[in-house]
């Protein structure tokens, strides 16, 4: 349950920056974070060549964490409290991960 709240929390803030933020600079700051995305992975991995799917996700969590932040510094105070909810669903749903495989 912490899980799906913190996705809808996340969502919702993408969701603001999108909507209140200026369209061009944003598509551009996305994609530049989707391409440190890419590059993370890769880097890290000198022996073995990394996954495809690493490389998706380094670059889908780069591109969404960005959209989030825009959206909390949107929001100003409002979205601090909802980032800070965020962050605190997302450890306490890692947290019982990590006690319950």
């Amino acid at each position: 349950m912490c899980r799906l709240t913190a996705t809808a929390l996340a969502c919702g803030l993408a969701a603001v920056g999108v909507l209140r933020s200026h369209l061009w600079p944003l598509i551009l700051l996305v994609l530049l974070c989707a391409v440190a995305g890419l590059l993370v992975p890769s880097s890290r991995s000198a022996e073995a060549s990394p996954r495809a799917t690493d490389l998706v996700r380094g670059a889908a969590m780069a591109a969404g964490l960005v959209l989030v932040l825009v959206g909390i510094g949107q929001l100003g105070l409002l979205g601090l409290l909802l980032g800070a909810a965020v962050l605190a669903l997302a450890l306490a749903s890692a947290r019982h991960r990590e006690h319950h495989p």
